[in-house]
């Protein structure tokens, strides 16, 4: 979509997938890493498949097939433009090459989790993930082992030797990529949405870094920035060793989760959003600014960085007014974008004072 100087919204390019039964639930932006730099849109949903979408061709690129659940999202590899995470109601969440379309690594296991995942975020440095989920649990995990880096290494294409595009899976029994294995999250943490007094865990659906923080909400009607404990893994860190250094499949003997208690920062109580699930937030690039909806066609806009919180906007959607699902805030945070539970969305222009901040 395109905002025209007298405010009307053009449509610029759609993807109609030839799936009837598809429905998407995910999508993430990045960038194909060939001449003309073209840009990838990653779309996934009900069948199980991500497809990364060339926007300059606006044809299939590739077609990335694994997981044997719905998947509820993706995210692009902030460092690595050809890596892409999936996470999914299989309970695991994998890593893939789109250009080789091989599956690099799969996290779940032993130490995994124990239901569905419903959102993954990787922090900006490209360290460590986060992941959470219907169990009611948010697991760091580690994105720099030595064995996880040959595997990479296995599926990256040599110069010259790039796969052509494809709107088909790649053969499962023509991969040459062993995937690394990791059931071993370098963290987990259940009590952050925990109600102690009913003893009931919240469903986790929405999860962000801010720096070395998290920020995540729960169907408790919360959303609690928090700060993991030191997972010995800080920004711009090498490569962490491997505990068998000739381990390249898997690594299921490693030590488990750190010890440590997590360190709330903030919390944000949101009216009309407790005791439902797949209600989303959303940040500006920078992550100084977060944006959620509620049940009742509202939206606010909050300051990560102020402390105690404080409302930064706030909008009501007109008539009667749906659930907002989700958000979007735009790159120079001048505009709020809502998407909401009967398919419509509103667009609207922030405070100056947002884009200023």
């Amino acid at each position: 979509l395109e905002q025209l100087a007298d405010e009307v919204v053009t449509l610029v390019q759609s993807y109609v997938d030839d799936d009837e039964d598809e429905r998407f639930y995910c999508c993430d932006w990045g960038v194909l890493e060939d001449e003309d730099g073209s840009s990838l849109l990653a779309v996934a949903g009900e069948q199980r498949q991500v497809k990364a979408i060339n926007c300059r061709t606006g044809e299939v690129h590739s077609v990335l097939q694994g997981h044997g659940a719905a998947i509820h999202e993706i995210r692009f590899h902030p460092t690595r433009p050809s890596l892409l995470l999936s996470g999914s109601a299989d309970e695991s969440v994998r890593l893939w090459h789109v250009l080789t379309r091989e599956c690099v690594a799969v996290f779940a296991g032993a130490l995994g989790h124990r239901d569905a995942i419903l959102s993954l975020d990787i922090r900006l440095d490209g360290a460590v993930f986060a992941s959470c989920g219907t169990d009611g649990c948010i697991k760091v995990w580690s994105l720099r082992s030595n064995g996880l880096e040959r595997c990479i290494k296995a599926a990256t294409p040599a110069d010259g030797d790039r796969p052509p595009p494809s709107a088909q899976p790649a053969p499962a029994m023509h991969s040459t990529v062993q995937p690394y294995y990791e059931h071993f999250p370098l963290f987990s943490e259940a009590s952050i949405h925990h109600d102690k007094k009913t003893g009931v865990s919240s469903y986790v659906d929405c999860v962000r870094w801010v720096g070395n923080c998290v920020l995540s909400r729960g169907s408790d009607g919360r959303a609690v920035l928090w700060e993991p404990p030191n997972m010995g893994v800080e920004y711009g860190s090498s490569v962490d060793p491997d505990p068998d250094p000739d381990a390249v499949e898997s690594r299921t003997t490693a030590a488990p989760a750190r010890e440590g208690v997590a360190t709330i920062v903030a919390e944000y109580v949101i009216r009309s959003a407790a005791g439902i699930w797949f209600l989303r937030f959303s940040m500006d690039p920078q992550r100084r600014l977060f944006a959620l909806g509620n049940t009742r066609g509202e939206a606010s806009v909050w300051e990560v960085d102020r402390l105690p919180p404080k409302v930064l906007a706030s909008v009501t959607l007109p008539g009667a007014p749906p659930t907002v699902r989700h958000t979007a805030i735009s790159r120079d945070a001048r505009h709020l974008v809502c998407c909401c539970d009967d398919a419509s969305v509103f667009v609207w222009t922030l405070p100056a004072s947002s884009a200023n901040k």
